[in-house]
């Protein structure tokens, strides 16, 4: 669908070209609209089952920079298809962004992947989860959904896959694998990997998902830490992976000790700085 149809698409279906921005983003620089008359793209990106009774597709309609786009969420029951409701990607880089559907037991969720910020050596795409909710899309998660940091020390290479829907009693839950994967340095070999279950959850099925410490092998703190870029600093570091530095620090044969002490080497000498030095002697 392209031309003089994109052009008059919105007063079309009867709704605005202004933006609805559905979350908070880690940029600043958002356009008003996304406007069709000097020229957009559009491709159908999903059919698939969201909604009851009946197929659903999601068109997706960009800008002609693929910077702005817009997912158009439309269902035929029968009689044709219908604008069911949209959402909106107000700023996107390095690629566009894209939308699929994440299903467990008998729900459904419309998942929204893009831009959450970046830039030389550093990059985070996010995850934006959308329930069907009275005829309307809701939003009731965000996670990352991938990045790296490769400028940090030690890097890392972060992502995640959502594992499974949970039901009891009247909490909701749902459970990721958070991925994250850390180098020495930018351009030396991977220095472990390693995956974290993290939870979130709801008390009620309208509300949104929140993070859930009882049910998390990670706390939120160190999460949001891990799982962005320019947030993790050294102390952090040793505070989240001491085990594993212990570890590494206690067998002469781990060809990685060079690493840790050249590491250690360059911090501040804190009492768990001090305990891997010793350690390493």
């Amino acid at each position: 669908m392209q031309g003089g149809r994109l052009a008059t698409l919105w007063r079309d279906l009867g709704i605005p070209a202004d933006l609805r921005l559905s979350g908070e983003k880690r940029f600043t620089a958002q356009p008003d609209q996304i406007d069709c008359a000097e020229g957009c793209k559009a491709d159908a990106v999903i059919y698939a089952h969201l909604l009851p009774d009946g197929e659903d597709s999601v068109l997706r309609v960009c800008n002609a920079f693929g910077t702005t786009c817009r997912f158009l969420l439309l269902h035929d029951a029968g009689p044709g298809w219908q604008l069911v409701d949209y959402v909106d990607s107000p700023l996107e880089k390095y690629a566009a962004p894209t939308v699929s559907i994440e299903a467990s037991q008998d729900r459904r969720w419309l998942v929204r992947r893009g831009f959450g910020g970046g830039g030389t050596g550093v990059y985070l795409a996010v995850s934006d989860w959308f329930e069907v909710q009275c005829g309307a899309l809701h939003q009731v998660l965000t996670v990352p959904a991938a990045g790296y940091d490769v400028d940090a020390r030690p890097s890392r290479y972060f992502s995640t896959r959502f594992r499974t829907f949970r039901k009891l009693g009247s909490t909701e839950s749902l459970e990721f694998g958070f991925v994250i994967a850390f180098g020495g340095y930018p351009y030396d070999p991977e220095l472990w990997q390693e995956e974290r279950t993290v939870v979130f959850s709801r008390s009620g099925p309208n509300a949104a998902f929140v993070f859930d410490p009882a049910q998390s092998g990670i706390s939120k703190t160190i999460m949001d830490k891990l799982f962005a870029f320019d947030s993790l600093d050294e102390n952090d570091f040793v505070e989240f992976a001491y085990d594993r530095l212990r570890a590494i620090a206690l067998h002469p044969a781990d060809a990685r000790r060079s690493w840790l002490s050249d590491y250690l080497s360059q911090m501040e000498a804190t009492p768990k700085v001090k305990a891997l030095e010793a350690l390493l002697k």
